[in-house]
Order: C-alpha cells, then structure tokens, then sequence
C-alpha cells in the first residue's frame, strides 16, 4: 500500500484505558485517519473526544454474563456480550486495516467481514494469565487457533503473551510480534495534586487497584504486618482502589494495629494518579494474576520503584531485584525489609525505573502498532 493507511482499533473495554488516547494522537499524525471503537471508554472522556468531534466511536455497551460460579473479578469467567452493531460501524469506516483486541465477538465479525469489506485484521493479545487462557477449555482453544491463523498480522504485549500463543494454542512463532503496545505518557501523569507529606523518615507504600482477592491487596497487608517492628513503624501504606474487599481491608488494618500508619485513599481520577505515584517511594503491585498490569509502568514512568508480582504480565520491563512471588508472603516479606533497610537503594531504583521506562512511550507504542499494520495491508504472499 503506497498510501497512509485508515486504522480502526477496535478494544470492546478500555475503562481504565485513557492511556490510549495519547497513542490514538500520534497514530493520527502516521495515518489517513485512525478511529478507536469501543463499548466502554476510559472514565472522564470528554465529550470532544467521542465521534464526530474526537477520535473514539462508543458501539453499544459491554454486559459480562456470568453463572453462579463465576467470581466477582474481572477474570471471574463467564461470557463478554458485545453489540454486533460494530460491523455497521467499521463498514462505515472502511478502514484499510482493523486492529483488534482479543478473541472477543468483534474480533470473529472483523475477520467474517474481511472478504467483502477488503480490510487487513491485526489481532492484539494483551498478555497471558490462568483465567483468561482458559488452557484446561480445548474447544475454546481450538477456536482461538483458527482465528489466530486468520489474522493476517499478530502483536502481543509480553513473553508470557508469546509463549502462551505460541506453545499452547500452536501459532507458528513467526507470526506472533512481541512488543510492548499498552504503556504509559509521562506527560499525562505529570499532573494531579500531590498528597499531603508523610513524615520524615518515612517509607510510603503505595498500591494502585480494584480491592479484589486477585490483586493481591489483602496480602500486601499481610506482608507489612509481619515485619519486625522497627521496619514497620517506618512504612506508611496508602491504599488507591475500592471493590468487595474493602470490608476485609479494614479488618485487617484494625486486627493488625495499624490504623496510624495506612490511609484507604479510595478511587482518585486519572489525572490524579501521577501525583499518588509520583509521592510514593515504592509501588507494590501484588497481584496474583494479570495479563500485563499498567499500573506498574505507570509508576516506574514517574521515577516510583515498583515491588511487583511474578505473576504480572508487565515484570519483565521491571528490575528483576524487585520481582517477587506474592504466594510466598515470607520471601516477599524478606525482599521488602532489604529495601526499607536502604531507602537510598530505593529511590536508585525509582531512578533505574524511569530510565527503563524512555523506551517505552506512546508514541513507541503507536510506532509498532503502525508498523504492524502496514505489514498487514501490504501484499499477501
């Protein structure tokens, strides 16, 4: 294709996504036109930013069915039931590529469409993780195969992403791309209201995320109780996020003793998230499953040193000093008191962290995913 081409990127949920908007900008300085097609966009988007006026075309909305033994989480199972109004969406786009996200419904539409509509498809995989590989579940992997193959290009956030592509659902490895495309914008953290200092001498922890057994606040906590007692007495917890473990939390916190030294933030808006992190001395991201974790980079892209889960999609981008297995609470209680031991060690790290995070910028982001693209549209061998 000797023309830019017109990309729509099709992501059913990007609801604590805004971090797109910055690679949606710069993918429109690259392309004829880009569109992101969505049932659920990030919260606070300004009305300028939804089609006509802005870049972001809402289709329908996002219900996630689910049975009595699916869990509350986001990665509890059940089935994501999508508008089938995308096809009348995209057709009026006629975009020469569609970029997107998963092996959701819209996905299936995209490439049933391809024949007639003449478009290339780009399938995204955002990352592995146990509940939503489904690998013990052979017919959805098998399905997942032949839309895999179907794809005419395919990009992955993580190794993890890749291994599971590749080994599992048996895509040849030359195929699958492995590159970083969900990342953070410095610049749209760099604002926000900083909170009030903690005292002098102080660690602050921070964790970021829904209240919910998969993200691994509950242990955190537990992790900070069983320090020796001078170590705690230097650590000051707050505690961004709010979902059905808020009850527990504060359970805990109360049991423990340590209502003076961690502070239950609640949700902050986006805006105001660089501030939170940018304050904290160390991020602990504690989840004990996820296909990538934004919030981690989100925190290392503003100089924040980040504790993170093994378990994280995002750990490879993180110092491997850092890494730690939250189901062994003892080991990463071991990790934790070596750090608040040196709290110089940490800010060298929330240094080392921002340094490894300069490769990894939205307009990298929207580089390779127009990259991809272009290969996609060009001739079919």
């Amino acid at each position: 294709m000797s023309r830019r081409p017109r990309i729509a990127l099709v992501v059913p949920t990007v609801e604590l996504g805004a971090y797109w908007k910055p690679v949606l900008d710069d993918l429109a300085t690259r392309c004829e036109e880009v569109r992101l097609f969505t049932a659920m966009p990030w919260r606070g988007i300004r009305e300028e930013e939804v089609h006509p006026a802005g870049r972001v075309t809402v289709v329908g909305e996002k219900r996630r069915v689910t049975t009595s033994g699916d869990s509350e989480s986001d990665y509890g199972g059940g089935v994501m039931v999508l508008s089938p109004a995308i096809t009348s969406a995209l057709w009026r786009f006629r975009p020469d590529v569609v970029v997107t996200s998963g092996f959701s419904l819209w996905t299936m539409l995209a490439l049933a469409l391809r024949p007639v509509a003449r478009w290339r498809v780009v399938l995204l995989w955002e990352g592995s993780s146990p509940r939503v590989d489904f690998r013990d579940d052979a017919r959805r992997t098998i399905q997942r195969r032949r839309v895999a193959l179907a794809a005419d290009a395919i990009v992955t956030n993580s190794p993890g992403g890749r291994d599971y592509l590749v080994d599992h659902v048996g895509i040849p490895a030359g195929r699958v791309e492995q590159v970083p495309y969900m990342v953070p914008d410095p610049t749209t953290l760099a604002g926000g209201t900083p909170p009030s200092p903690e005292p002098t001498g102080t660690v602050t922890v921070l964790s970021v995320g829904r209240w919910e057994p998969r993200k691994g606040v509950l242990t955190l906590l537990e992790v900070i109780a069983g320090l020796e007692e001078d170590l705690r007495r230097r650590v000051r917890v707050r505690l961004v996020g709010a979902g059905p473990e808020a009850d527990a939390i504060q359970r805990l916190v109360a049991d423990a003793g340590m209502e003076d030294m961690v502070e239950l933030v609640g949700w902050v808006p986006y805006e105001e998230l660089g501030a939170q992190m940018a304050a904290a001395d160390l991020l602990a991201f504690m989840t004990h499953e996820d296909t990538w974790g934004m919030v981690a980079l989100e925190a290392m892209a503003v100089g924040t040193a980040v504790l993170c889960s093994r378990w994280a999609g995002a750990h490879g981008l993180v110092d491997p000093e850092l890494i730690v297995d939250p189901h062994d609470v003892e080991g990463t209680r071991e990790t934790l008191a070596r750090l608040l031991q040196d709290p110089e060690r940490i800010t060298a790290l929330g240094s080392r962290a921002a340094e490894r995070m300069a490769g990894h910028r939205p307009s990298h982001a929207a580089g390779r995913l127009y990259d991809a693209a272009r290969r996609a549209a060009g001739p079919r061998t």
